[in-house]
């Protein structure tokens, strides 16, 4: 029997006031500004069969600057608040899905249209803080489960972003690399265009589980990187294995993480003065943890 879901979440008009004072000993002039944004997200799913649906869903979200975005110190050492425009999404996502017993097959389609996201550069006008140009990602997530018997399952899932800019110049100042140069179709820093997941779980025995994961994350430009002309951050595979065993009192697990060693970074910021400069910020390679929990009564 074909049964339908149709969710609604009902629409939202959040107000946020913005009432911004200093102590007389930082002299910055007060801002009082009123900024409201709604959101809402409405989906379906629609059965087809015992086994097969299909879904959509379409949103809308916001986001306002916090405490710590809108006062600092200007370039040119004043003390000052700042109050950004409100970072917008509009979201659209449609996709297919398979179930029989515990195995399950996904994919979905999204589109999101981004306007005003706010973001950290301390060389434009103001604190160090600005409303980027218009920009959109769409892509295609894939996801599976496969319950190979009743003590092993897979899972794995595969994402595709492609990223880019609509429009607009990149704003920043005297000297700053990139100042009023145009982004439209230029890929957004720090969004891989691929991702990987590969994971396992194996109960070896009735208490005592082995589980393990490989990540895999393509290459990406570096944050402060809008128009770019820099080398990316290098794509990695990170492979984590767990041991867990299961006692009357609690648990007990030994997880591995990064298991290879591998070197890697999944954050790095380009110079803004000095062309091919960029500083990165270095994961750990192996590491090992033991950890106990104990169940109370």
């Amino acid at each position: 029997m074909i049964q339908r879901l149709l969710g609604l979440v009902v629409l939202g008009i959040v107000a946020g006031a913005a009432n911004a004072q200093s102590t007389p000993e930082h002299a910055a002039a007060p801002i009082d500004q009123v900024q409201e944004e709604d959101a809402w997200e409405v989906g379906l799913r629609q059965a087809l069969g015992a086994q097969w649906s299909v879904f959509g869903r379409v949103g809308r979200s916001f986001r306002f600057v916090n405490a710590e975005e809108i006062y600092e110190f200007s370039p040119l050492g004043l003390s000052e608040f700042q109050l950004l425009k409100p970072q917008t999404a509009q979201t659209y996502e449609a996709g297919v899905e398979w179930r029989r017993g515990g195995n399950m097959l996904r994919a979905a389609f999204f589109h999101s249209d981004v306007d005003n996201e706010i973001h950290l550069d301390p060389f434009t006008t103001g604190i160090g803080n600005t409303n980027l140009p218009p920009s959109r990602r769409r892509g295609v997530e894939l996801d599976g489960k496969w319950q190979v018997s009743k003590t092993f399952q897979l899972s794995a899932g595969y994402a595709y972003t492609d990223a880019k800019f609509k429009e607009g110049t990149l704003a920043g100042g005297p000297a700053v690399i990139g100042t009023d140069m145009p982004i439209g179709g230029k890929t957004v820093p720090l969004v891989p265009e691929q991702k990987l997941n590969l994971a396992f779980s194996w109960d070896l025995a009735p208490r005592t589980r082995l589980s393990g994961a490989l990540t895999a994350v393509g290459d990406q430009y570096r944050d402060n990187d809008e128009p770019n002309t820099l080398s990316k951050i290098p794509a990695y595979e990170v492979v984590d294995l767990k041991l867990a065993q299961r006692f009357s009192w609690g648990r007990l697990s030994l997880a591995v993480n990064n298991l290879f060693n591998q070197d890697y970074y999944t954050y790095s910021a380009r110079s803004q003065f000095v062309a091919d400069r960029y500083s990165v910020y270095p994961l750990p390679g192996t590491t090992v943890s033991l950890t106990a929990e104990l169940a109370l009564p």
